[in-house]
């Protein structure tokens, strides 16, 4: 029988708290919900009660949702999730590089879809954690490919993540030779409103370019593009193209509909990246790459914070390839030391 998760609300808005504990005790998983009003009570709470996972506030009295994280990942590490305003989207991203997990809108009252997709979102994550400090637990029965040959002359770089994304690619990014001969383009499902406030805190993280896409501008090389929230990226003759149709399976951006452009634009020299992340964004995409040659690359589950969409590539027999963070890197380094032509984009 599976143990009802225990989650602790740090917010100094007493709408707020209110908002999410009615929110989260409609779900049958859900079990205790514990209230703080700062970051020094959620410290305290957190060492007394022992939640699965915290819901972190960033501006509070007291002591701010920055400084408690410090001090929680440092002193009594467990999964936190920031859940902000936009107004303080620049700390909370500061807060993925001292260890929470990932960024999220606050869900506001009466709206369903945004409180259930953070309901999502904490399921997944303690049954991340809870998987990984089971003892004696069998590892998954996955096979890794064997490694191939790597092509040298790749013309871009597609990646898709969700859930715990951003610190994940923020690893990958910091582990890149420049100058890349080749363009990185990146789905990443965040809440809207705070991916030109990733873009950004990527592109401090990095010594290659990080921008937000933006329409019909052409694709550089040594430069990475990250879709912005609500809109489809494709990439056409080396130009981005971005598409407010319907989002694909409920999500807006969708990896799907990014690799499958650069299926048709790029081939045999496209390289598709699948992270951590919920659902299976990013499998039809990566089909499409694979039909017309180009690699797949699936995160390795135990790194994964969600083992959902790499799950999804690696189910469906999509992986060239399964690897670490620090493995997908070396790749990425080895195929730009080997690319002889770099293509004019």
């Amino acid at each position: 029988m599976t143990t009802a998760i225990r989650v602790l609300i740090a917010d100094d808005s007493a709408i707020a708290r209110l908002i999410l504990r009615q929110g989260l005790s409609q779900t049958p998983a859900i079990g205790e919900i514990i209230t703080a009003n700062d970051g020094r009570e959620a410290i305290q709470l957190a060492v007394q009660y022992k939640p699965d996972i915290v819901l972190m506030d960033v501006e509070m009295p007291e002591m701010d949702g920055y400084e408690a994280t410090r001090w929680l990942m440092k002193h009594h590490p467990l999964p936190i999730l920031v859940i902000t305003n936009l107004d303080a989207q620049a700390i909370s991203l500061r807060m993925l590089e001292i260890g929470a997990i990932d960024v999220l809108n606050k869900p506001q009252l009466n709206r369903h879809e945004q409180m259930q997709q953070m309901i999502r979102q904490v399921q997944s994550i303690v049954a991340h954690y809870r998987q990984t400090e089971a003892p004696n637990l069998p590892p998954s029965p996955q096979q890794r490919p064997p490694t191939l040959h790597l092509p040298s002359n790749t013309s871009i770089v597609g990646i898709a993540a969700s859930t715990g994304g951003p610190r994940t690619i923020s690893k990958l990014f910091q582990r890149l030779i420049p100058p890349l001969p080749w363009p990185i383009v990146v789905t990443q499902h965040i809440s809207e409103g705070f991916s030109k406030g990733l873009a950004q805190w990527l592109n401090n993280q990095t010594s290659i370019p990080v921008e937000l896409a933006k329409d019909h501008t052409r694709l550089q090389t040594n430069h990475i593009y990250i879709a912005p929230d609500n809109r489809h990226m494709e990439v056409h003759r080396g130009l981005i193209h971005l598409r407010v149709e319907a989002p694909e399976a409920n999500i807006r951006p969708s990896a799907n509909v990014l690799f499958a452009s650069i299926a048709h634009s790029y081939g045999s020299q496209a390289i598709a990246i699948v992270l951590t992340g919920m659902g299976e964004d990013g499998k039809e995409g990566a089909r499409l790459i694979r039909q017309r040659g180009g690699l797949v690359i699936a995160q390795e589950e135990s790194e994964c914070i969600v083992y959902g969409m790499p799950r999804a590539i690696v189910e469906a027999q999509l992986a060239n390839m399964i690897l670490t963070t620090d493995e997908i890197a070396f790749l990425l380094n080895r195929a730009s030391s080997l690319s002889q032509a770099q293509p004019s984009y």
